[in-house]
């Protein structure tokens, strides 16, 4: 599976392939150039929560190969973009890879469109004929781009590849809003054979006020195999951004560091929250219960303690059969109201296998038997993930509380 990340870097005035050449003053270009840079001006920094359905298929038989699901905060700065689980408030700035690996795909760059437009000389632009959105219309602007004054990058694999794009910029004549944005990469480098996205705008509350901002959108990534990828994004519950300080976070290193608990511990625990495909998205919390006092080091944790931490994988795959892929990090818990830290890896229990007696189910003595599958399924295929990660080969996705597992805690970074 090819993971793509695609970005949008701020570009430079040279982007324009000839001399400005202004709009006459009352255009509905004009128009729509001066409100965005007004509202570039004005607009606040915002987080938004981002809720990400990535999915891959082969294109030519629309066969799907993989799914799934996350939710992120989005925080939209002067700078850029940056990401944090939707319950912490330490935001990393840059890509959305600091926090996860895309295994169905991948997002980044919903901020960038509206200074790359702004940027732009009105000469770059060229009336498109009538487009709309959901009902709305509004008036298209072409613009093409050559490599040459291009901000958009692809990274593939340690490859970072710049590209030439067309884009259609389709604006409310009534308002001189930004309505809807398609983006169309030219001269895809191999692997890749096509990349394009689409992005809605509308009015959104934040805080007190209401600015122009992304809704939702979807960028599809074909390569020469076949395969599509596809990442769709929707955005709600917009605030006005905030982050953790320096200072706290300083602090918060100081207290991690001094209280944590030590490597080679066996935690033998049941999970305490319900995960369905349906229902959870990567990013969820999730929490487990100790069912062993573990005493180590000074270190008391009674039996019962709940361990906290989140899906760090929650994919349905289609080959060779239908089943779910689960990956699970726990990293912290409480004791006596302190907290402690901690890197664990999931070692068990592992998957077996027992037959059904036959007098049980009255079979057929030329019927196969019949077995019963214990335990985990567990890929330990990657032995620098931080994530605990098995299979659960079934039609759908269940797991209730109560789930068995042991993990042992590995020395912190």
């Amino acid at each position: 599976m090819i993971s793509v990340l695609v970005s949008f870097l701020l570009p430079a005035l040279a982007a324009a392939a000839a001399a400005p050449q202004p709009a006459p003053a009352d255009s509905l270009l004009t128009r729509f150039r001066a409100q965005l840079s007004q509202e570039l001006e004005r607009a606040p920094q915002y987080s938004c929560l981002a809720t990400i359905d990535r999915s891959i298929r082969q294109s030519a038989k629309n066969k799907p190969l993989a799914h799934d699901r996350m939710r992120v905060r989005m925080a939209f700065l002067a700078a850029g973009e940056a990401y944090a689980w939707p319950d912490s408030p330490k935001f990393e700035r840059g890509t959305l890879a600091l926090l996860t690996r895309g295994d169905a795909g991948s997002s980044s760059g919903l901020s960038g469109w509206g200074r790359i437009a702004a940027a732009l000389p009105d000469s770059s632009f060229r009336e498109a004929g009538e487009c709309a959105l959901n009902g709305r219309r509004g008036t298209g602007y072409d613009v093409h781009v050559p490599w040459a004054g291009s901000a958009y990058s692809a990274t593939l694999g340690t490859r970072q590849l710049v590209l030439p794009y067309s884009a259609r910029f389709c604006v409310d004549p009534a308002t001189s809003e930004l309505i809807r944005l398609d983006v169309h990469v030219e001269q895809v480098k191999a692997p890749l054979a096509a990349i394009s996205e689409t992005i809605v705008y509308a009015r959104t509350r934040i805080g007190a006020s209401e600015w122009l901002a992304p809704q939702s959108r979807e960028l599809s990534i074909l390569d020469e195999a076949g395969n599509l990828q596809t990442a769709r994004t929707s955005l709600s519950d917009c605030q006005p951004y905030a982050d953790a300080t320096p200072a706290e976070s300083a602090a918060a290193a100081v207290h991690a560091a001094a209280r944590s608990l030590p490597a080679k511990l066996t935690l033998d625990m049941k999970l305490e929250t319900p995960i369905s495909f349906e229902r959870s998205s990567v990013g969820d919390p999730v929490a487990a219960r100790l069912q062993h006092p573990i005493r180590a080091a000074g270190i008391i944790v009674p039996k019962g303690t709940l361990l906290n931490g989140r899906i760090g994988r929650l994919e349905e795959q289609f080959t060779p059969e239908r089943h779910y892929v689960v990956g699970l990090e726990f990293n912290t818990t409480a004791v006596d109201g302190a907290e402690f830290r901690f890197h664990a890896r999931l070692t068990g229990p592992a998957v077996s296998y027992d037959r059904r007696p036959d007098a049980m189910l009255r079979q057929d003595p030329l019927m196969a038997p019949v077995w019963d599958a214990r335990g985990l399924d567990i890929d330990s295929t990657d032995p620098t993930s931080r994530l605990g990660v098995f299979r659960v080969r079934s039609a759908k996705l269940d797991i209730s509380p109560g789930l068995h597992m042991i993990w042992e805690t590995l020395p912190l970074d």
